[in-house]
């Protein structure tokens, strides 16, 4: 072994080895973030009017008084369709007034930067837009939203 890595073409070889698999690496963390950015993208188009619709169903709800058992009732049937729907109900300071999310008691932040938010809601984005996640701060993931006049 000691008489191949001390030949030139032991320290080629050994060389493109190191490069071949650098390569590799690069290839598959590349592969890796282009598929997950695929999915989000997907994700959000899947849902782009999810918000609107809820938001038109539960705005005769809010108009009065803000019962949120009466919401809770609605969002459960959605969340049977779809357990991975996660609702939050914002101030327009960006606090959470209610959410409803599987697991109950998750979530770790009491407001989010309405910033995404608002880019959405006016649709000044041109491709995927990404907001802070209240059960995972630092993280952030695709949303969809709607403005309700209450």
């Amino acid at each position: 072994m000691k008489k191949l890595l001390g030949s030139f073409y032991g320290k080629l070889s050994l060389g493109f080895l190191i490069l071949l698999i650098g390569l590799g690496v690069a290839q598959v963390a590349i592969t890796y973030n282009s598929s997950m950015q695929f999915v989000r993208q997907a994700d959000q188009k899947l849902n782009l009017d999810l918000a609107k619709n809820m938001a038109n169903e539960f705005e005769p709800l809010l108009q009065d008084t803000f019962a949120v058992d009466q919401i809770k009732h609605s969002i459960h049937d959605m969340m049977v369709v779809n357990p991975r729907v996660e609702i939050y109900i914002l101030d327009s300071g960006g606090k959470i007034l209610a959410y409803f999310v599987n697991p109950p008691h998750t979530v770790k932040r009491d407001s989010v930067p309405l910033g995404p938010v608002r880019d959405f809601v006016t649709g000044s984005y041109s491709n995927l837009i990404l907001g802070e996640d209240p059960r995972n701060p630092g993280i952030e993931k695709p949303f969809s939203a709607a403005e309700v006049s209450i």
